[in-house]
């Protein structure tokens, strides 16, 4: 699983266009909560006290098992369809469903062999 992280700063929103013509629809983006916590969003200081945890060992422990699947609970999804525009708060769990191009590649050299219609393996 792509690992489950939030965007910064928290209190914005992120912004994803989805703009690869021909991809699967499950290369969306999944919303997720973390099981043994409950969490939807990073830990805070009511959340350390909540879970009668230090901070730091909180934030630790959600680094730690954010690419476990059996860890999280997608709790939504939003399919993948070319120029849909999505529109969330940045401090909300997510992840990209699935990830689509060629294995051990930069995210640039993806983008350019998109732009070349180069790619057709999904990543597992």
């Amino acid at each position: 699983m792509p690992g489950a992280h939030s965007d910064e700063p928290y209190n914005d929103i992120t912004i994803v266009i989805y703009s690869t013509p021909n991809l699967p629809f499950d290369c969306g983006t999944s919303f997720w909560q973390h099981r043994p916590t409950g969490l939807t969003n990073p830990a805070t200081v009511a959340d350390a006290k909540r879970l009668k945890v230090k901070l730091i060992d909180l934030q630790l422990q959600l680094e730690k098992e954010s690419k476990q699947r059996k860890k999280w609970l997608e709790i939504d999804r939003l399919v993948y369809r070319f120029s849909r525009m999505l529109a969330s708060p940045s401090r909300a769990f997510h992840s990209a469903t699935k990830h689509y191009g060629k294995r051990n590649t930069t995210m640039a050299d993806n983008i350019k062999q998109i732009e070349l219609g180069l790619i057709g393996v999904p990543l597992n």
